[in-house]
């Protein structure tokens, strides 16, 4: 469906509290865990522009304790995305039924030490330290949106193949923190 997106300029303070509040919602709920909560996607960086989605990583320690997670998130009103389960492992959860909009929760439920969590955190980090990066990655998202036609699911599809660009710089140019708060 085209015009189905709308990509905004990052409120990084109101997204911040926004993120702080869900974090400690998730700790009460799952506070029987050893898990890292981190705010991360365009909401965590400064100068970004995105749909205005909270994506929060949660990291646990094992498959046993991913599926412990799963099941305590489903019963306190995250649902789970439609293609829930990612190829790296990712378990994916929102906070309200249908489309999400900005302001609304994303959860990624990853493994510690997967690569998956250790890419989002360096990606995330990466662009902080990078306000030129940041600016490249408005440019092709702006692009992007442009020759989607506004359209949502193309736009998650194309933006794709730059993430990974920016994910293989990151790597190259910073070393993996585990819980920086940003």
């Amino acid at each position: 469906m085209a015009n189905d997106l709308n990509l905004i300029p990052n409120n990084y303070k109101e997204s911040k509290k926004l993120f702080e509040n869900e974090k400690e919602r998730l700790q009460k709920i799952l506070h029987n865990f050893e898990i890292i909560i981190e705010h991360i996607g365009s909401t965590s960086i400064k100068g970004s522009i995105g749909k205005g989605i909270i994506d929060i990583i949660v990291a646990c320690d094992n498959k046993e304790d991913q599926e412990k997670i799963k099941y305590l998130l489903s019963k306190n009103g995250y649902r789970q995305g439609e293609l829930n389960k990612k190829p790296d492992g990712r378990l994916f959860f929102c906070n309200v039924e249908g489309q999400t909009k900005a302001g609304d929760i994303h959860l990624h439920l990853v493994i510690k030490d997967s690569d998956n969590y250790h890419e989002v955190i360096n990606f995330r980090n990466y662009l902080h330290n990078h306000p030129d990066e940041v600016e490249w990655y408005n440019d092709k998202k702006k692009h992007v949106a442009n020759i989607t036609n506004n359209s949502r699911k193309e736009y998650v599809v194309q933006k794709g193949e730059f993430v990974r660009e920016l994910i293989n710089r990151a790597k190259k140019n910073e070393p993996f923190k585990v819980g920086s708060g940003l």
